[in-house]
């Protein structure tokens, strides 16, 4: 399946690259657009948003369309946010541009490890894992890297246009390697599960940047939160009703679907965390210019992209819990390990 993982693997770069490259050039479009940190934290916020809402959408729809028509929808869409945010003329446009672009990079991820589960041999899925996962590693050194220098010497449109390129590319390609064929035993699809699951996280999210910017008590804040809490209990009573609701409670009888449920939001937490912090870290608190503050971020990136095609085999062949408990347990010390150079001779540096 060398073409299948061709196509794979660029799509989960781009998605990976999308959601951090524009983060060491966040103090130049603020000052082009005159824009305040508040205003500027939605050309983050905005992306991730849509990302988090629309993972379980894709995932679920992927059950009833052919994963060719729903890959290519969201190229499309991310080709679209791209234009649009190359284009954009003021703040308001580049963040309407990033929140297209994140409803499109939603279905490549989750679409890519879907297509290796149903195309791929049993024997040969934990490798294809791997590999589509080190894009993930290499889009973690890219990001930054593409951000700080392209950007820095380019412009930070010329991010978007380089994204463009590779939708575009990617449509074709994935148009001719994916299945057309609709999924068998399509059951119903609950839409209105979905709407209550995709606003609850979708105000959980928009809650907690108000609350960051304008406090807590902020009615845009408390607001969101209250209303996140009621989409989410009415879900909960949607689900436990339903005979096909958007998420089927057996999927949790299993108790190791459940650990792997929270490993992979621990795991989430600790990556964007890295994502966001230490580039502001390097660029706001150690005064490293973009280029120089992106090479911070390829060590990280290097070892993600160059271990886990090899993790993805060893899967196959270990026990599993044990191997994360390991990683776990690196990742904790080389965190306390960053903690001493968080501080910089930079005269406008904070400890953090």
């Amino acid at each position: 399946m060398p073409a299948l993982l061709a196509v794979l693997m660029p799509a989960m770069l781009a998605t990976v690259v999308a959601s951090d490259m524009v983060n060491l050039m966040l103090p130049s479009i603020g000052e082009e657009f005159g824009a305040s940190e508040a205003e500027l934290a939605w050309v983050v916020t905005g992306f991730l948003l849509m990302f988090s809402v629309g993972i379980p959408f894709y995932g679920r729809i992927s059950d009833r369309v052919s994963l060719r028509r729903l890959f290519c929808f969201a190229l499309v869409t991310y080709a679209a946010g791209s234009l649009i945010s190359a284009l954009a003329p003021g703040l308001l446009v580049l963040v309407l541009g990033r929140i297209v672009m994140g409803v499109g990079a939603a279905g490549l991820p989750v679409l890519s490890i879907i297509a290796v589960t149903r195309l791929m041999p049993e024997d040969k899925r934990g490798m294809g894992i791997g590999v589509v996962s080190a894009a993930t590693g290499i889009g973690t050194a890219a990001g930054p890297a593409i951000g700080g220098g392209i950007g820095q010497f380019l412009g930070w449109p010329a991010l978007f246009w380089m994204m463009l390129v590779v939708a575009l590319a990617l449509i074709p390609a994935a148009w001719r390697v994916l299945p057309g064929g609709r999924p068998a035993g399509a059951g119903r699809f609950d839409l209105p599960g979905g709407i209550l699951l995709g606003l609850g996280a979708g105000l959980i999210l928009f809650g907690i940047t108000r609350a960051q910017a304008d406090g807590v008590a902020a009615p845009s804040s408390w607001v969101s939160l209250v209303v996140a809490v009621v989409a989410f209990v009415l879900f909960g009573w949607r689900t436990v009703r339903l005979a096909d609701p958007f998420v089927p409670p057996t999927l949790f009888a299993g108790p190791i679907y459940r650990a792997a449920v929270v490993v992979a939001f621990l795991a989430m937490v600790v990556n964007l965390g890295g994502m966001v912090f230490v580039p502001l870290l390097v660029v706001d608190v150690n005064g490293l210019e973009p280029g120089a503050g992106a090479l911070v971020m390829v060590p990280a990136g290097v070892a993600v992209a160059a271990l886990s095609p090899l993790i993805g085999r060893l899967a196959a062949y270990s026990d599993v819990f044990l191997a994360m408990a390991v990683i776990a347990v690196l990742a904790v010390i080389a965190a306390f390990r960053m903690r001493p150079a968080a501080t910089s001779s930079h005269p406008d540096s904070q400890p953090v």
